[in-house]
C-alpha cells in the first residue's frame, strides 16, 4: 500500500505531501490518520534539522474532509470521540514542529 503522507527533504526544509492515491480529492480515512501519525513523529525526531515544516496537497485541492464511507459507518459513539480526540492531538503536535 502506498503511502498517503509522503516527507520529501530540500535541504533544511521538510515539505510533506498528502495524496491520496487513486482518489479525486484527499480525505481522512483511517489510513491517513496512520500515515500523518508517522509523519508527525518522524519530524518531531528530526525537528532540529528543518528550518521550516510545509504541508501541500498531490491535489487541486488540500482536503475534502473525513471520508463519508466512514463516517456513516460509526455506530460506537465512545470510539468515534476517542477518534476525533486523537485526531485533534495530531494537529497540535503538527503546531508544535
Amino acid at each position: 500500500m502506498s503511502k498517503i503522507f509522503i516527507l520529501e527533504k530540500q535541504n533544511d526544509l521538510a515539505v510533506v505531501r498528502f495524496d491520496v492515491v487513486g482518489d479525486v480529492v484527499n480525505t481522512w480515512t483511517d489510513q491517513a490518520v496512520i500515515d500523518f501519525e508517522e509523519v508527525l513523529t518522524g519530524l518531531e525526531r528530526e525537528k532540529s534539522n528543518y528550518k521550516a515544516v510545509v504541508f501541500i496537497s498531490g491535489k487541486s485541492s488540500f482536503h475534502a474532509g473525513g471520508d463519508l464511507a466512514l463516517i456513516d459507518s460509526i455506530t460506537d459513539y465512545p470510539k468515534f470521540q476517542e477518534r476525533c480526540t486523537r485526531f485533534s492531538q495530531l494537529f497540535l503536535r503538527m503546531e508544535n514542529l
